[in-house]
């Protein structure tokens, strides 16, 4: 399913969708997808391409607030950074990979038959799961719900890399990708061709905080990595 207004780059370590004739990005407000902007029809994760709708707080759903919100400040972008550990995008005929790509471009088609306007300003990305064919066997560790964030002092330094279509993939990029690391923002910042000092973010928004029934703090913590205020969604989307 082809999503007209939207440039799709499917990536090993990243699938994103970029606005194709966006305005100039100024002024931004981002969040978290899963459980912040969409959520399953029932359980925690999508079983189909199809298993989603707009979450509510309250009576007005979030799309409804978002476009709300453009419609009071006309220069706002708004940009969605979502880890994806269930999907990998090498090879991209993967199973995972089609279903999620379908289910995005089905939910900016949503968005762009309510209001074209808002499906304009939104940019997305997810990172995806690292293959574990794509280098070979590695040491296993202890599974964790924590996303670890990548320091100078815990950076892997793994030599394997592979040519992808022209890049060069290391094991290290898909962690550099994954919240709260800052590697979706990097690349958001390229894309939108302005340096960081450009463009103002007010904030980040998701669900991932740290409380007790949350499954990691890695939204806090990303806001965190790129330097503004964090928000969660029933405080946004009241």
């Amino acid at each position: 399913m082809s999503q007209s207004s939207h440039k799709l780059s499917v990536l090993p370590h990243l699938i994103k969708w970029i606005p194709k004739n966006p305005t100039a990005v100024k002024k931004v407000i981002s969040f978290d997808l899963d459980h912040t902007i969409i959520k399953p029809v029932q359980g925690r994760f999508s079983r189909t391409s199809d298993d989603w709708l707009f979450m509510k707080y309250g009576e007005i759903d979030t799309l409804e607030k978002l476009s709300n919100y453009l419609n009071a400040s006309p220069d706002l972008h708004f940009v969605l950074f979502s880890n994806q550990g269930g999907v990998v995008s090498e090879p991209k005929t993967t199973k995972s990979c089609i279903k999620h790509v379908d289910k995005i471009n089905k939910i900016l088609k949503h968005i762009s038959d309510i209001d074209s306007n808002l499906c304009d300003r939104i940019w997305i990305y997810c990172a995806t799961k690292k293959p574990a064919s794509l280098f070979g066997k590695t040491k296993s560790t202890k599974s964790s719900n924590k996303v670890n964030k990548i320091t100078k002092n815990n950076t892997d330094t793994a030599t394997k890399q592979k040519i992808i279509d022209g890049r060069i993939i290391t094991p290290e990029l898909f962690d550099i990708m994954r919240k709260p690391n800052r590697g979706m923002f990097d690349e958001f910042i390229k894309d939108a061709g302005d340096g960081a000092d450009s463009i103002s973010v007010s904030f980040y928004c998701g669900d991932a905080a740290g409380r007790p029934n949350d499954f990691s703090d890695s939204d806090k913590a990303f806001a965190d990595t790129i330097g503004v205020p964090f928000k969660l969604p029933e405080e946004f989307f009241r």
